[in-house]
């Protein structure tokens, strides 16, 4: 069973990219659709917010205004 559910899933995840590929029309990148059930261990997920913690605007790069 837990067999079947790797080669589902990574067999959904090989379509789903080679799906977006054709779809936006970037060939190039849809060969290597099938490199991806490989890479996506490999990847850090991006670092959580903690509450009360503030980032730069992207727009002026200042700490927000409180008032």
């Amino acid at each position: 069973m837990s067999l079947a559910n790797l080669l589902i899933g990574n067999g959904l995840i090989v379509y789903l990219s080679l799906l977006a590929g054709f779809k936006r029309r970037t060939y190039g990148l849809v060969a290597y659709a099938l490199l991806s059930p490989s890479t996506g261990c490999c990847t850090r997920s991006p670092p959580t917010r903690r509450p009360g913690s503030w980032s730069p605007s992207p727009s002026t790069g200042r700490r927000p205004s409180t008032g």
